[in-house]
């Protein structure tokens, strides 16, 4: 049990770095371009656990530090994504955060089914999964993000906000 708290802490350690960096150099190197650095650690974390698992690595930092890395990118990437989906919206910001909330726990519910289903005893499917998501952050980041246009259209209201 104190070890599983040490790797934990890990893990989260991670994350609370990517959300203090988030937070402190958003300003400086601008939310477009931490973004790039936020994809960029999820993509890398995730495949990395990915290949690891692949090569039938399973020893407990094989798992952590990909995982560590990953979560700093999720750290980095969570606040300005809620910030980005919501910058157009800001007459139904409950609504449009709602809806986030809504489709990323959608997606981890769905996920955890698979993984759960498709289990071998080892953390291969978890890798694999986690690996998965890495790499459709980045394509989302490279399909949607760098793609969108300037303006968004008001989909809260029919064009007139509250």
């Amino acid at each position: 049990p104190i070890e599983y708290g040490f790797y934990f802490a890990i893990g989260v350690g991670g994350f609370m770095l990517g959300s203090l960096s988030s937070g402190r150099f958003s300003r400086r190197l601008g939310a477009e371009r931490l973004i790039v650095v936020g994809t960029a650690l999820v993509a890398l974390g995730g495949s990395l656990m990915a290949a690891l698992a692949w090569a039938e690595l399973y020893a407990v930092a094989a798992i952590i530090l990909p995982y560590a890395v990953l979560l700093v990118g999720v750290g980095i990437l969570m606040p300005l994504a809620m910030a980005g989906a919501l910058a157009n919206f800001p007459h139904c910001a409950g609504s449009a955060s709602s809806l986030l909330g809504f489709i990323q726990m959608t997606g981890a519910a769905v996920v955890g089914a698979l993984v759960g289903q498709l289990h071998d005893g080892t953390p291969r499917v978890m890798a694999f999964a986690i690996g998965l998501a890495g790499l459709a952050t980045l394509a989302s980041y490279l399909g949607l993000v760098r793609r969108r246009p300037r303006t968004v259209p008001d989909a809260c209201s029919e064009g007139t906000p509250p």
